[in-house]
């Protein structure tokens, strides 16, 4: 069954009978939502049922919320890809804003070596069906979920890769904002292998100048801004490799708490540790480059460009070269790598107002008031927000995994596809 089961699911074979497109732009009160134009589209979507082209798997190898998705293989030529199939709002209805957004970006994106590609696209009454490039060696977090820390030179030659998928979209104007080991691909088995960016369905088109603020994104890898209601930018990316080189370098999460509310209050409070038993054998430049991504003001955050000529990304042999579109090493971006460092007053007041901006802004979230913010937010029914009046905080690192706690919080409408 296509979709999830249920009694509205039907046949792959039977789905695959009809299809029609919705080429006209994107009508949502989503901000930064893009679309295909109708000549790209032209050549994107199928005109033959899927059936004709591709068997598709029955049990899906990744599930979300909204999507599953499932092998399948061209029947002209054995050529395996990865089926995406999003579920629509209603029977019959065309394709949601999110899937025609995925869809632009995707496309927008055919040339970048690092982020998955797009091959084709089925409309059907049920879903929209994304025909996807297939990553073999699955998520990187199943590298992390087998208790295995990369070495430091594997985790460079990944985040260049990563870093490379991020300036091409950044490029655009478009920001990812659910970056983390989940949402990075392996083309084999690891660590000889490359890695490839995907999952763009909460990514936005953020025009210059422009103040969008949405509450999305997953917990540990989410900038403070977000959590604050605050305009998200594409330096709000930055923040999530910072997390994700910290990760990658630890099997630890840096502001992970018991609870996601404790999570997001580290988070907020950007108080930084990189303890001794985690980080003794890590360099002194990845330590820098990780201290120059998590930092409270987006505007000192390094940039993508930046980190790709920072130092600790330069040491050693690599096969990978700078991308084509990457400035030269003598642009006036790189003073980004002149970061302040705020003075122990600046700290204090920080800490203070992160405090504030946590309980104003969660009181709300979680419990669904009539202020809160309407964009992205799912609230949970049963969550407790904490009080002002809470036992004090212990700041430390989290092992990082995928299994979730027992009655855990879903505070993203978008955690998954």
């Amino acid at each position: 069954m296509v979709g999830g089961g249920g009694k509205d699911s039907e046949s792959v074979e039977a789905i695959g009978l009809e299809h029609s497109f919705v080429l006209s732009p994107t009508m949502s009160s989503i901000p930064g939502l893009l679309t295909l134009c109708p000549s790209r589209a032209e050549l994107l979507v199928a005109r033959e049922p899927l059936h004709q082209l591709y068997t598709v798997e029955k049990q899906p190898f990744a599930r979300g919320k909204f999507a599953a998705v499932k092998r399948c293989r061209n029947v002209l030529n054995g050529e395996q890809f990865a089926a995406k199939l999003i579920r629509k709002r209603r029977r019959g209805g065309g394709p949601t804003p999110e899937s025609l957004h995925e869809a632009a970006v995707l496309d927008l994106c055919r040339s970048c070596p690092h982020i998955v590609q797009l091959v084709q696209l089925y409309d059907t009454p049920l879903e929209t069906i994304l025909i996807l490039q297939l990553a073999t060696g699955g998520e990187l977090q199943s590298v992390l979920d087998r208790d295995e820390i990369p070495e430091e030179k594997h985790v460079v030659r990944l985040l260049r890769q990563v870093l490379g998928g991020l300036l091409f979209l950044h490029n655009f104007d478009i920001a990812h904002l659910d970056l983390k080991p989940q949402n990075l691909l392996l083309t084999g088995p690891f660590p000889e292998c490359d890695i490839k960016l995907c999952d763009f369905g909460i990514a936005r088109h953020i025009a210059r100048g422009a103040d969008m603020r949405e509450i999305l994104g997953t917990p540990d890898y989410v900038a403070p801004e977000i959590l604050n209601y605050e305009p998200i930018s594409l330096a709000t990316d930055m923040w999530s490799v910072g997390v994700l080189a910290y990760v990658l370098l630890t099997g630890c999460t840096p502001f992970g708490g018991e609870t996601k509310q404790e999570t997001f209050c580290n988070i907020t409070r950007c108080q930084l540790e990189f303890p001794d038993e985690l980080f003794q054998d890590v360099s002194p430049t990845a330590i820098e480059f990780i201290s120059n991504l998590l930092t409270h003001d987006p505007s000192t955050r390094l940039t993508a460009q930046c980190c790709l000529h920072h130092s600790w990304l330069n040491i050693g042999p690599s096969t990978d070269k700078i991308p084509s579109f990457l400035p030269s090493e003598d642009s006036s971006t790189l003073s980004c790598n002149n970061i302040p460092v705020p003075d122990d007053e600046d700290l204090e007041d920080r800490q203070t107002r992160a405090d504030s901006a946590y309980h104003n802004t969660f009181d709300k979230l979680f419990v669904g008031g009539q202020t809160a913010p309407k964009i992205g937010v799912a609230c949970a029914a049963n969550a407790v927000p904490l009080s002002t009046a809470s036992s004090k905080l212990v700041v430390l690192p989290k092992r990082i995994g995928t299994a979730p706690t027992k009655n855990s919080l879903t505070p993203y409408a978008f955690l998954r596809f």
